[in-house]
């Protein structure tokens, strides 16, 4: 089967990398995904609808990493529900998507497929992050927050929105580190001293300060202010999921809190033993240890342990588990489970259904759904040893059930964010000749004849006819796909 994907007129890639370059981070949203390159440079893939790809086009999905227009000088990413977020190296922010609730801190509410620059934050900014329809940043220790507010996820005292940043002033004490989840309405705080904060939806105990639980999403329990998560201290780093919460402790144990439908808590009912039920407070998460790293999503918990493996619990509806255990409505896991196949992993980020983690090499791993392309493998679940179709009770998608590596530029034909500079030879299925461009692709490549089958054969390009150069024939690199 065959898949060339065109993206008219679009600059994919740029090329020229530090040999040893890194990621500095993931970001998968609800149903897209970014990623960050050493050199400043992003990626997008995905769900496209609200334009919160950043790349102008009106394509609703796209399945292979793009370059969003003119952004680059980037140290950090976010992605809400539909919406995108970065900072710059500057301190200052850019943003693009869905904006139906001022998410994107432009002073308006209309939606934006192009980036653009998130007023009041001119400079300073040195973390963000984003909620499902509102956004947080970081500056000078004190917490700003824009978009929706209708649980007092803001932290400002009311529930009324705002479409340009404003200040948590309620939250005293220096910040360092901030958080929330593509599918959340809440926000959480890490402050100097190790302790941890909270404001916004509270339905499921998800600020984690002891409050009655009430375990009915459409209902009004919340805090427009921040509250104090009770019983930690020494937290080094924190996570939010839809409606649940992780703290990663200085000794390397992990506390959980919040929503347990389907045990993302990873603990079980203490008095029963073999349910899982929801928590007000922060409880250890049974059989972790020697945990560097924490990811939250929707009813799901990832850590990552100290050797580089990746460890996971929650709900596997659609292979978010990465085990290639059975997926579906119902499946779940109680206790952490390992992703297949994956070592020396830095980070993982997890969005509505799908799952981002990159080594330390620089390479990209995806898994779970991939109904929207989220996965960026370009395949809609066409690899049979890693993805399935779904059940009637999960729906009619593709799934990744273990983790499939991210397609773009690199050596063997996989995004890499440690990508070197040369690609390999491009041959000219006319004649079997080496392109004389082939040493580099980049962002204003333009080839001499239209040439596919790249890569030893593995891979197709689409080249599209630039007619504004008179002096020959030349073919710019438009799109590309998995045979």
């Amino acid at each position: 089967m065959k898949a060339i994907f065109s993206i008219t007129g679009a600059l994919l890639f740029s090329m020229a990398l530090p040999q040893n370059a890194l990621a500095a981070t993931l970001a998968a949203g609800g149903a897209h995904s970014l990623a960050l390159r050493s050199e400043g440079a992003i990626f997008s893939w995905g769900y496209n609808y609200t334009g919160q790809l950043g790349n102008s086009y009106s394509t609703s999905t796209m399945q292979i990493p793009i370059r969003p227009a003119a952004v680059s000088g980037v140290v950090s990413v976010a992605a809400g529900a539909s919406h995108s977020l970065v900072l710059k190296s500057d301190g200052s922010m850019l943003a693009w998507g869905s904006n139906s609730n001022g998410q994107l801190g432009n002073a308006n509410t209309t939606d934006s497929s192009t980036p653009l620059t998130v007023q009041v934050l001119s400079s300073g900014v040195s973390a963000i992050a984003a909620g499902s329809a509102h956004s947080l940043a970081l500056k000078g220790g004190i917490v700003y927050a824009w978009g929706s507010n209708s649980s007092g996820q803001l932290g400002l005292g009311s529930t009324q929105y705002y479409s340009v940043p404003q200040a948590v002033t309620k939250l005293s004490g220096s910040v360092i580190a901030i958080a929330s989840n593509a599918d959340a309405t809440f926000s959480m705080a890490l402050k100097s001293d190790g302790t941890v904060w909270g404001w916004g939806n509270n339905n499921y105990g998800q600020l984690g300060n002891g409050t009655s639980l009430n375990n009915y999403y459409y209902s009004s329990v919340y805090s427009s202010v921040p509250v104090q998560v009770t019983g930690l201290s020494g937290i080094v780093a924190i996570a939010a999921g839809d409606n649940h919460a992780l703290a990663l402790r200085n000794d390397g144990v992990v506390f959980a809190w919040g929503k347990n439908d389907y045990c993302e808590l990873g603990y079980l009912n203490a008095t029963t033993g073999t349910t899982c039920i929801s928590s007000s407070t922060a409880k250890p998460v049974p059989g972790l240890a020697g945990v560097s790293s924490i990811g939250a999503g929707t009813s799901l918990s990832a850590a990552i342990k100290a050797d580089g493996t990746v460890w996971l619990w929650g709900t596997n509806r659609t292979g978010q588990l990465g085990n290639k255990s059975a997926i579906g409505d119902g499946k779940v896991s109680m206790t952490p489970v390992q992703a297949f196949g994956l070592s020396g992993i830095t980070e993982v980020s997890i969005g509505s259904s799908h799952v981002l983690a990159r080594n330390a090499a620089g390479l990209v791993f995806s898994w779970g759904n991939d109904s929207s392309g989220q996965l960026g493998d370009g395949r809609l679940g066409v690899d049979t040893s890693n993805t399935v179709t779904s059940s009637s009770s999960a729906g009619y998608y593709f799934y990744a059930a273990a983790p499939t590596q991210v397609f773009g530029p690199g050596g063997d034909g996989f995004l890499s964010l440690a990508l070197p500079g040369a690609i390999g030879a491009i041959t000219n299925t006319a004649t079997s000749s080496i392109c004389s461009d082939s040493a580099s692709l980049s962002d204003v490549v333009y080839l001499t004849v239209p040439c596919i089958n790249f890569l030893g054969g593995n891979y197709s390009l689409q080249l599209q006819q630039d007619t504004s150069r008179n002096d020959a024939v030349y073919f710019r690199l438009v799109g590309y796909g998995r045979n």
